[in-house]
């Protein structure tokens, strides 16, 4: 409410101080028009057009007007005058008056195009013959007509609210082309933007939207198309730190309004949703990209459009417009990984704990363990050295050679690498009057930063549009086809815990690794039964060699589209899009990979008679997967934009409308298969029984049946929706829009009035700077928005009808099942309700502009828990339970800080979002569930994604153990710590996802040359950071952490660590306490150097000699490092588990010809 009060605080004030400035005071003898012109620009920001042979019939007049409004004014100077006035768009047009037409006139049908300096079409502009009312307006190709003309003496007025008027004279001209210079803002030009729906005009619609043209497209180099939206985007930000099982998404736009459901973004390719990867898009082929973000620009989409919309469009050829070909290469180089980036235990420390906890007694039930897991290396050694195969000083000698090692330095120097990426494009476009096309040809080749991993990518397009009947049939046509290939062979690194592993010797043979079984066994068995198995031994840089893991993704996707205009104001349109995808993985696992030499050796039995008896066959084991997808949309659609004045042209309006229906349809497979036995040269497999169990070789009273694996699962989804959009514009500075949708869907078991959910927008806008009584000299463009409606969004994981899981077989053998919700009738959609406030404005010369709006976001009849009587058999149900609620602030500023030949201009984006759930019926059974980062904890009043933690009260002074706070009192009764119920036992510390995010883009230039570069920003927001856990660094499944370092050691360390004392007996209770307790809680706040760009371009029209229109090279580097960051643990807030994303440089050029 602070900041509604706020907004209208601001719109009053402006009301009343252009009410206060509306009066015009001007006194003169004798005024000239110059004198008038000089006056209105100064008071009221009005211009006056006339031309030199009208000047020399005005008079000089003698005025004195007091507190006069600008009519007054102009209406006491042309009293006496042979010339009138016209007034559009603060443009004070000097005509003659009106004179019948005489016998001898010559009247002509005029039709022209208004384009801007760069040759693009301008769309609103009006279009006056001089000296009449004859006027009309462009359409949104920058066309117009003028009928029944008098072709004598014939000069045309074009004004457009952005660009200077310009006066041209008609000489019979078939066509009239007037090419206008721009004069405001970059807020305040006219550009035309696609809601997927509808190509329509900024100043046309009160919705909030970005759209990030060809040029800023462009400016990032990647191979991924969405990578380039990071940081030039308010209300947009990529989530790094995405936990797959919560329901996360990498990408958000305006925060969260969901708990379960979808969370993505809805994207558009070409006016309908994209079902494939969106890898499969070539950056190069993209024309702009169009983010829609509240429910006026956004609710067109309906029930997919609840977590925002993004709209790519690509390009097409221009009629009338000679062959272009233009090419594009790069290549970017990154830099190796920093492995030391992660904090873990040094090898002694490691070899130390080790050997203490040997020497407590903690790995004899492992010893003794009849499955015989692995042991370190370390343990190893010292069972012999007690067993009395090694002496002591050779033990310690080993042990001594180990804490010398650091796994890191083989893995940097044989499983990692630079990347390089290499990106090659060629495109051709052009048209004639009745046809345009585009082609490209797109080539990608990425090498990762793990070795043996490789990324290879193709793309083809092909666009053509053809018109007929005079431009009133127009049919388009685009074909898209791509093909990758993924290598992922580098995949072995999760399973190399022990910080002391020698990977590789020093003649670059692979060493062993400890894996699965003790390595005493498997050397035991290499030594008595040399025969009997395969050799059992797991060494990593082998494996790198033999993996042959391959994906390989094949997409096409047919538009085709037809228009006919029945006017120039009435058209209708049958849009088709198909969309067919296949990925296929095939991962081989040879007889060489440990993987399959493993499962060989444990199913492998010797009879009483010394046969060996390979249950799992020889050979090599093929995983196959398949995943196709097929998607059908039709869409049919009537266009109506129509624009007129009253009798006496005093008055203009246009009415923007359409209404269509469409149908979707998306069937989808996936199936996965294991063969046995398998041989890639020959390809054959052999037989296997999955019914009967083995004896495993390394146990044999345990017994096991061969994984069998083939599975499929077929889904198939349906979508009808009608809609309806319009927006009333009257002169040009008021808008009304409205918008309604219905969509359906085979949602499992609802009922039929059930199956769609009506959502619904409404907006309104009013160019203030528009207005006559509006003399705001510093501030000449002001608009204000707003806009209120719902989106929605749809989870087809839940269904109405009871659904059930089958699980593992029990005891007896027989398969169980569990039920995964029981039956819910009422199901039904999620809405999300948004209201957003918003302000455009510019100030004079265009030093700054900008945008700043205000949103209130409410999600209801979201899918969430909900309890049940467990007298029913369920306890939780899944339904439309759940609601929340947000607000936020988008600010977008652009400044021009130098414009002269040396320029300097800058653009800020700010955004605040933040999120609540305000119902939510189910809480946890303990309080340790919304610490763990595996669930999703919601609770009422709290952000969706939060950091709660337990509370610290420092460590016992006599035995260094962590304490917390439970019944009141310090405690270190972790289990009654972690099971309490009561919420008030945990601390809140704050969202986990940033509340405050943005950047600041700087771009300089000089002549032919550009450099650019951005810092983003991320604030108001806290992670949990990782310190040793005992538990895990015990029983073998972590590497340990630097923090160990720091543990307390004797009575007094409490006094400037944290870290618990190392305690050899422990359970996972204590270790857990200590990683969800408050002390490992940090604030996330940082500033990021995010990119650089340094760009020379070279033009045809400048140097005349250039054999190509435009000649561009440019260097472009990424991910350069952070500048500030609030903690003090050395830890990127991006990067809390895992290592920061290299350094890139990339180097290009592109020739346009």
């Amino acid at each position: 409410m602070k900041l509604i009060t706020a907004f209208l605080i601001i719109a009053c004030l402006l009301l009343s101080v252009t009410a206060l400035a509306q009066q015009i005071t001007f006194f003169k003898k004798n005024a000239t028009i110059s004198d008038i012109r000089k006056a209105l620009e100064k008071q009221a920001g009005y211009t006056i057009f006339n031309s030199n042979s009208i000047s020399t019939q005005l008079k000089p007049v003698t005025i004195n007007i007091r507190n006069g409004t600008v009519e007054e004014l102009l209406n006491e100077y042309f009293r006496y005058q042979s010339c009138t006035y016209t007034i559009i768009d603060k443009v004070i047009t000097v005509i003659p008056r009106g004179k019948p037409v005489t016998s001898a006139t010559k009247l002509a049908d005029i039709k022209g195009k208004i384009l801007n300096e760069k040759g693009e079409p301008v769309p609103g502009a009006t279009i006056t013959v001089k000296g009449t009312n004859q006027q009309t307006s462009t359409n949104e190709n920058g066309e117009f007509r003028l009928k029944a003309v008098n072709e004598i003496d014939l000069n045309i007025v074009v004004t457009s609210i952005n660009y200077e008027t310009e006066e041209v004279s008609y000489q019979g001209e078939p066509e009239l082309k007037v090419h206008l210079k721009q004069h405001i803002s970059e807020l305040g030009k006219v550009q035309v933007f696609s809601t997927g729906y509808q190509k329509i005009s900024k100043d046309k619609s009160p919705g909030s939207f970005v759209k990030i043209d060809n040029e800023l497209v462009n400016r990032r180099v990647s191979t991924n198309i969405i990578d380039r939206l990071e940081g030039i985007t308010s209300g947009l930000i990529f989530n790094k730190n995405v936990n797959p099982s919560l329901n996360q998404s990498s990408l958000s736009i305006r925060g969260r309004s969901t708990i379960f459901a979808n969370p993505n973004p809805l994207i558009i390719v070409d006016n309908f949703p994209y079902t494939g990867d969106i890898n499969n898009i070539n950056p190069n082929d993209v024309e702009s990209i169009t983010v829609l973000k509240d429910a006026d620009a956004a609710s067109i989409w309906g029930a997919y459009s609840g977590n925002g919309v993004i709209v790519i469009t690509t390009k097409k050829g221009k009629y009338n417009q000679p062959l272009k070909l233009a090419i594009n290469s790069n290549v970017t180089v990154g830099q190796k990984p920093d492995l030391y980036y992660t904090p873990v235990m040094n090898s002694s420390d490691y070899v130390d704990v080790e050997e203490e906890l040997f020497n407590r007694g903690f790995y004899k039930s492992f010893e003794a363990n009849p499955l015989r897991p692995d042991l370190s290396p370390v343990v190893e050694i010292l069972i012999q050295q007690r067993d009395g195969k090694i002496t002591y000083d050779e033990k310690e000698e080993q042990l001594n050679e180990l804490r010398t090692k650091d796994k890191r330095k083989d893995l940097e120097k044989y499983f990692y690498r630079p990347s390089v990426n290499q990106q090659y494009a060629l495109s051709a476009s052009g048209g004639s009057s009745n046809n345009n096309y585009y082609f490209s040809l797109g080539y990608d080749k990425n090498l990762d930063n793990l070795v043996r991993n490789q990324y290879n990518r193709i793309t083809l397009t092909a666009n053509n549009s053809f018109s007929w009947l005079k431009k009133k049939l127009e049919l388009n046509t685009g074909i898209i086809f791509t093909e990758s290939n993924l290598k992922n062979n580098n995949t072995q690194l999760p399973n190399l815990i022990y910080p002391y592993l020698d990977l590789v010797d020093e003649n670059g043979y692979a060493l062993t690794a400890p894996a699965d079984i003790r390595q005493a066994f498997k050397d035991s068995i290499e030594k008595s039964m040399p025969q009997t198995l395969l050799d059992w031994n797991y060494k990593p840089y082998n494996e790198l060699k033999y993996s042959d893991n391959t994906i390989k993704t094949t997409d096409y996707r047919v538009n085709a589209d037809a228009k006919y205009s029945f006017t120039k104001w009435l058209d209708a349109t049958v849009q088709y899009q198909y969309n067919k995808g296949f990925i296929e993985q095939e991962d081989y696992k040879s007889q060489q990979t440990y993987f399959t030499r493993n499962l060989i050796n444990q199913f492998t039995e010797v009879d009483s008679s010394n046969r060996v008896i390979h249950h799992v066959p020889l050979g090599g084991i093929l995983d196959q997967g398949a995943s196709r997808y097929e998607a059908h949309n039709i869409r049919t659609q009537i266009n109506y934009n129509h624009g007129w004045y009253n009798r006496n042209h005093s008055k203009y309006h246009q009415i923007i409308a359409m209404a269509g229906a469409e149908v979707r349809g998306i069937k989808t497979l996936n199936e996965i298969h294991r063969t046995y036995g398998y041989n890639k040269d020959q390809p054959t497999n052999s037989p296997v029984d999955y019914d009967n169990t083995y004896p495993m070789y390394y146990a044999p009273f345990a017994y096991k049946k061969i994984d069998y694996i083939n599975r499929n699962r077929t889904t198939s989804d349906r979508y009808i929706s009608y809609y309806l959009n319009a927006k009333y514009i009257f002169q040009r500075k008021y808008i009304l829009s409205a918008s309604t949708r219905k969509d359906e869907s085979n949602l499992f078991g609802v009922s039929a009035n059930q199956k769609g959910v009506p959502l619904w927008s409404v907006g309104a806008s009013w160019e203030m700077s528009q207005e006559n009584f509006y003399h705001i000299g510093w501030l000449p463009f002001l608009r204000l928005r707003i806009t209120n409606g719902y989106k929605g969004n749809v989870d087809k994981s839940v269904s109405a009808y009871t659904t059930a899981r089958t699980d593992d077989r029990n005891i007896w053998g027989q398969l169980t099942g569990s039920i995964i919700n029981p039956p819910n009738p009422s199901l039904r959609w999620e809405k999300n309700h948004m209201i957003n406030f918003g302000v455009d404005f510019a100030t004079k010369n265009n030093t700054f502009e900008g945008s700043m709006e205000y949103y209130l976001r409410k999600g209801t009849d979201l899918i969430g828990n909900s309890p049940l009587d467990p007298t029913t058999g369920v306890t939780m149900f899944r339904g439309n339970t759940a609601d929340m609620k947000g607000q936020g602030v988008d600010l977008i500023l652009r400044s021009k800080n130098i414009n002269k030949q040396f320029k300097w201009f800058s653009t800020l984006l700010f955004s605040y979002t933040s999120d609540k759930v305000t119902s939510y019926k189910v809480q946890q059974s303990a309080i340790w569930y919304y610490c763990d980062p595996r669930f999703i904890s919601p609770v009422a009043g709290k952000p969706l994604y939060s950091i709660y933690s337990f509370k610290w009260m420092g460590l016992d002074p006599q035995t260094g153990e962590a304490q917390g706070y439970y019944n009141k009192q310090i405690s270190k009764d972790y289990g009654s710590i972690f099971n309490s119920k009561d919420l008030s036992d945990l601390i809140y510390r704050g969202p986990a996802n940033p509340t405050f995010f943005g950047s600041l883009r700087n771009n300089f230039s000089y002549k032919q040359l550009d450099l650019s570069f951005t810092i983003t920003w991320k604030m108001g927001y806290y992670f949990r950071r990782s310190s040793i856990n005992y538990f895990n660094l015990f029983y073998g499944s972590s590497e340990g952490h630097s923090d160990y370092a720091l543990r307390w050691q004797q009575p007094g360390d409490e006094e400037f660590t944290s870290v618990p004392a190392l305690r050899p007996v422990t359970d996972a209770t204590s270790s857990s306490f200590y990683a969800y307790s408050d002390v490992l809680i940090e604030k996330g706040d940082h500033l990021r150097l995010q990119d650089i760009q340094l760009s020379y371009q070279l033009n045809k029209n400048e140097i005349k000699w250039l054999p190509m229109n435009q000649f561009r090279i440019y260097v472009y580097a990424n991910n350069l490092g952070i500048l500030w960051k609030a903690n003090d643990k050395g830890i990127d807030p991006d990067y809390i588990s895992g290592i920061p994303t290299p350094r890139t440089i990339a180097a290009g050029l592109r020739i346009d010809f």
